[in-house]
């Protein structure tokens, strides 16, 4: 969370976790461009400019129209309320057209009806790819991976079990089956939808919103309250980058997301750099002392 995250899933360009958006946008740069081993990048070649330092404008919020997602995501923690608050300002004073009631809605139905599904079968396919393609001794597909956490719970699952991993076992893992493409593709038009009816209802060049709650303890099983700000992007093969915000009881990341249509990655890295050179509260990871309480 210290980094600058741009956050995609399997069917766009993958995002590095960076020291800040400079980095970024470095790494993000050299990685871009279609993937011959997935049809849906064959146009990814377009995303960024041919250099990268094009997108470092520190004027790049001057005069865009930035919509505020709040819903969700307000009123749940002090600390997250009281830093997004200050990225708003600092938004207004890099001259973007702040634009309030700019909510995403995030789906739990279309969650369950569609993307689970569609998730549990990629999971399985690309992990089982994986292992089978990797020397060595180790499990070679996600039933043996399952087997061989069972006998060494004590040590793999002192907390967790694994659950999500025993349900993407159940599916058949094939990614060309009828029914996972129709999942597939219903998640990912209602995902798209979800943001792009936003931006053109709004007139918008991005949505910005809190990225999350502050990281609770490990042990902290009870779902929040917040909604989540990446999945949509993610369902959807969308850009979704992180920036630090300020932090929460002086120690745990606070972030704020910028989020937009497919292939706006210039654009949002733009708006990052920019927002990031007027709010320098990064802090270089360190080891911390262990909570009081806790072993």
């Amino acid at each position: 969370r210290s980094g600058m995250i741009p956050i995609t899933n399997r069917h766009d360009t993958a995002g590095p976790i960076a020291r800040n958006t400079t980095d970024a946008a470095l790494t993000l740069w050299a990685i871009h461009g279609s993937d011959t081993a997935d049809t849906a990048t064959s146009d990814a070649d377009t995303a960024l400019p041919s250099d990268y330092r094009e997108v470092l404008d520190p004027n790049a919020l001057r005069g865009k129209r930035i919509g505020v997602w709040r819903k969700g995501h307000i009123g749940i923690d002090p600390d997250v309320d009281r830093a997004f608050d200050a990225a708003v300002q600092r938004l207004r004073a890099l001259g973007a057209t702040v634009v309030e009631g700019a909510d995403v809605a995030d789906s739990k139905a279309m969650m369950r009806k569609d993307m689970l599904p569609a998730v549990l079968t990629e999971f399985k396919h690309d992990l089982n790819a994986y292992l089978a393609a990797t020397p060595g001794p180790h499990p070679k597909n996600l039933t043996e991976l399952i087997a061989f956490n069972k006998r060494n719970s004590t040590v793999e699952m002192p907390k967790f079990g694994q659950e999500l991993f025993e349900m993407a076992d159940k599916t058949d893992g094939d990614v060309n089956a009828p029914a996972y493409r129709q999942h597939r593709s219903a998640a990912t038009r209602q995902a798209r939808q979800a943001i792009d009816g936003v931006l053109a209802d709004h007139r918008l060049d991005a949505i910005v919103t809190p990225t999350g709650i502050p990281a609770p303890p490990v042990e902290a099983l009870d779902p929040t309250p917040f909604e989540s700000s990446t999945r949509n992007s993610a369902v959807a093969g969308y850009p979704h980058i992180t920036v630090p915000a300020g932090y929460a009881r002086d120690t745990l990341p606070l972030g704020v997301s910028f989020l937009g249509t497919r292939y706006s990655d210039a654009n949002l890295l733009s708006y990052a750099y920019a927002f990031e050179r007027v709010t320098p509260v990064r802090k270089a990871p360190t080891y911390l002392p262990t909570l009081p309480g806790r072993s």
